[in-house]
């Protein structure tokens, strides 16, 4: 009984800090709606929303690179600290290369990916530089992300939560003096996304300086002579990492596909609806992601070392905190769609309040079914199961989300574009659900 409770307080101990701390992060995107919607209106909330796609495309790098990164970290660890702080090495010489191309496409390419995903009329300059400002301070973002990944790993979660706290608290003064004392509109709004995880990076330095944690920055000339290949380490991290880019994409290629039908059958201000509905999923996926990314050490740790009963009662905590949480999700949103509606919806404008009410509750009746594909793609990661993540989270995105979002809007109309999401994590939970069972047929296993 006492090794229960103890197994219970390290799951509480890790998904808590993490989850509150991930919730921090998306207080960074929620903070940049609000003002936005308070400042510029309905035409301001729908440009953020067109460029939001590149926040997740910039994230989902991020956190393919932390996540994968951290995960390899902990299995290389158990029984190699050199070869773990290879695994650091190549991530940040990673993520150095990324970055570069992310500044360029920044610089170059900006405005035509802008008007490629949708930019239009008198949007089009807002999205534009909130699109361009994302992509050249793309570094901050992913640097933040690796580090913070690896001090969880790393058996420092307290130190990660307190930075990402940090950060949004500093996202919201720079938020509120950018945007009003300043007067600096969209661009206001995105310096403060961009600037906010270089200042919370600084909290993890004493940490790093004082020799407290055991990852280290190995030099190219050692790297050379060790026995990991590059290649396959990178590779390794990227297949490890990809379900979580995959995540993250899901919200982009969500956004732009949602965004380009509404924009068809009714116009900019459904798209400033969508910008509420997406801004609030986001927080609700960046709760989930944070409680499975904080217990992934957990699942990596016990893989790493045979215990399958700790490793089961693990998947166990991880499944009753996901439903508890979704539960109490749905419960928030249904008990207040007006008032979320009304917190974003800057212009008074009484369509919009209608219509985002019923958004709300049709598109997150998603969140317990996703809450579990959530947790079960971040399992399969952690434990060396890449492949079967990568399905998960494939399915999820690229093959069935964009094919039921244009049969349900052009078929069912409005209504059953808000209820894509539902219809497509229920798939995939209903495949996990038969390969799991068809797993336990073929191995003989509980």
């Amino acid at each position: 009984m006492k090794k229960d409770y103890k197994d219970l307080r390290e799951f509480v101990k890790y998904g808590s800090l993490n989850m509150v701390g991930m919730m921090a992060i998306a207080f960074y995107i929620l903070v940049d709606t609000f003002f936005v919607a308070q400042a510029l209106g309905s035409n301001g909330l729908a440009a953020l929303n067109i460029a939001l796609p590149a926040f997740s495309f910039v994230s989902g790098i991020a956190l393919c690179l932390a996540t994968g990164g951290g995960a390899l970290y902990s299995l290389k660890k158990e029984h190699s600290q050199t070869e773990a702080n290879q695994v650091f090495t190549w991530v940040i010489k990673s993520a150095v290369f990324m970055m570069i191309m992310l500044i360029l496409a920044g610089l170059l390419f900006s405005r035509p990916i802008t008007v490629l995903i949708g930019g239009n009329g008198p949007i089009l300059d807002m999205a534009h530089i909130y699109l361009k400002i994302t992509l050249i301070g793309a570094p901050t973002l992913i640097l933040f992300e690796i580090f913070l990944a690896f001090m969880r790993n790393d058996d420092h979660p307290k130190v990660a939560a307190c930075a990402m706290f940090v950060g949004a608290a500093v996202n919201t003064l720079l938020d509120y003096i950018f945007i009003y004392p300043l007067n600096g509109g969209m661009l206001g709004a995105v310096l403060a996304t961009v600037i906010s995880p270089a200042i919370a990076f600084l909290v993890m330095l004493p940490t790093i300086f004082k020799g407290k944690t055991r990852f280290r920055f190995v030099s190219i000339r050692r790297l050379n002579e060790r026995r990991l290949n590059g290649k396959s380490v990178v590779g390794k991290v990227v297949a490890m990492g990809i379900p979580s880019f995959i995540g993250e994409m899901v919200l982009g290629l969500a956004t732009i596909v949602f965004n380009l039908i509404l924009i068809d059958i009714s116009g900019n201000l459904a798209v400033a609806v969508y910008g509420i509905v997406v801004n609030t999923n986001m927080c609700v996926v960046y709760l989930f992601n944070g409680l499975s990314q904080g217990v992934q050490p957990l699942f990596s740790r016990y893989k790493a070392r045979g215990d399958n009963l700790r490793l089961r009662l693990m998947i166990k905590y991880g499944v009753t905190s996901s439903l508890l949480l979704a539960a109490l999700v749905v419960a928030g949103i249904y008990a207040f769609p007006e008032l979320i509606t009304a917190a974003f919806n800057g212009d008074k404008d009484p369509v919009v309040q209608e219509m985002g009410k019923i958004a709300l509750m049709l598109f997150f009746s998603a969140t317990p079914i996703m809450a579990l594909n959530i947790m079960a793609s971040v399992y399969f990661s952690a434990t060396d199961q890449a492949i079967i993540a990568q399905i998960i989270s494939i399915m999820r995105g690229l093959i069935l989300l964009v094919p039921i979002a244009f049969v349900m809007a052009y078929a069912v109309g409005l209504y059953g574009l808000w209820l894509t999401v539902t219809v497509t994590e229920t798939l995939v939970l209903a495949g996990i659900g038969i390969f799991i069972g068809a797993k336990k047929i073929r191995t003989g296993s509980d």
